[in-house]
């Protein structure tokens, strides 16, 4: 019985803990404007996101639109101020200084024969490393 009651007690300590420790972790942008936890190389440091806050809420009418957080602003401008890079449009070599290869350019292959034949044709007959005689 006493087991049960320290088990309980700790359990809901260690509960009542974890939103605290979840205000106080570190959050990081993308290049998208998504908020991740784990930090990787050309991701910026932000302040993490109330995880009790509501996500995608439509406001009634006639109230007036809730303030903007300062990450989701950080988001919107990442967005805005991202442009595609101009590419000049790609056009094919219409002359080729190497020719393209025809049927007649390929050779005929040629059998190579395996090792133990090329030694027998040498003429040496006794072999103490061929592993297969």
């Amino acid at each position: 019985m006493i087991k049960l009651a320290f088990l309980l007690a700790i359990t809901g300590a260690t509960l009542t803990q974890v939103p605290e420790a979840r205000a106080q972790d570190v959050c990081y942008m993308d290049e998208d404007g998504r908020i991740v936890t784990r930090r990787r190389p050309g991701y910026r440091e932000v302040p993490c996101p109330d995880p009790t806050a509501p996500a995608d809420q439509a406001p009634a009418e006639g109230t007036p639109p809730a303030e903007v957080s300062d990450a989701a602003r950080r988001a919107d401008l990442a967005l805005e101020t991202r442009e595609e890079p101009q590419r000049p449009p790609r056009s094919r070599n219409a002359v080729s200084p190497v020719p393209r290869p025809g049927v007649a350019d390929y050779v005929q292959s040629v059998p190579l024969p395996d090792r133990w034949r090329i030694v027998e044709s040498v003429g040496y007959t006794e072999n103490l490393w061929d592993p297969y005689n």
